[in-house]
């Protein structure tokens, strides 16, 4: 037996695809699934890089004032002066004097303090910029090193009422796009072996 199918237009659906209000809503949803996490990515990647070179910086600073403190050290062994090669009187040619409100850098490459203590007057507050050394794995401000974007210095302040002790500040300073940073350590130098 046949059975006739009558069809009624109005009862006939057509499925032709989303409209374009579906397909907006979509990759709005799409967007919002998408841009999140790449947020969050980019902040943890810009919160790494801070943290790196907050970890350099802080290093750096602590190089400087254990550089300071051997060459004190160096200093009494010679019998010369304890704050010899930062008060002003070295063998250098143009002699730093790091305590009477001046600021100098270290470069802690090398090893004889008439050569390695530089003054940073005529320069303003930054000191000449680090090098990397990928020779050496180090940091210095002579050779052929990659430029950086660290300045450190020092500055040596006296005790006014102990002869015998000055205090060590090493600041080291960068800038993270136009955001400036630094990071400053401290340390009390005493005319004696530590």
């Amino acid at each position: 037996m046949k059975k006739n199918f009558i069809m009624n237009n109005a009862s006939v659906s057509r499925s032709s695809g989303f409209t374009i209000i579906e397909t907006l809503v979509a990759i709005t949803i799409l967007m919002i699934a998408i841009v999140g996490p790449l947020t969050v990515a980019h902040k943890g990647l810009t919160a790494a890089v801070y943290a790196r070179d907050q970890m350099i910086a802080s290093y750096l600073a602590q190089d400087a004032i254990e550089y300071v403190k051997n060459a004190r050290d160096s200093n009494k062994l010679a019998s010369r002066s304890w704050l010899y090669g930062f008060d002003g009187n070295s063998a250098a040619a143009n002699p730093a004097d790091c305590i009477h409100g001046s600021q100098c850098t270290v470069d802690t490459t090398i090893n004889s303090v008439d050569d390695a203590v530089l003054s940073c007057s005529g320069t303003g507050p930054e000191c000449i910029p680090q090098l990397f050394l990928s020779d050496e794995k180090g940091y210095s401000h002579d050779g052929a090193g990659l430029a950086t974007q660290f300045n450190r210095h020092i500055i040596m302040t006296p005790d006014p009422n102990r002869a015998s002790e000055v205090k060590l500040t090493a600041v080291v300073s960068w800038q993270n796009g136009i955001v400036d940073n630094d990071v400053t350590l401290t340390s009390e130098l005493f005319d004696t072996f530590r």
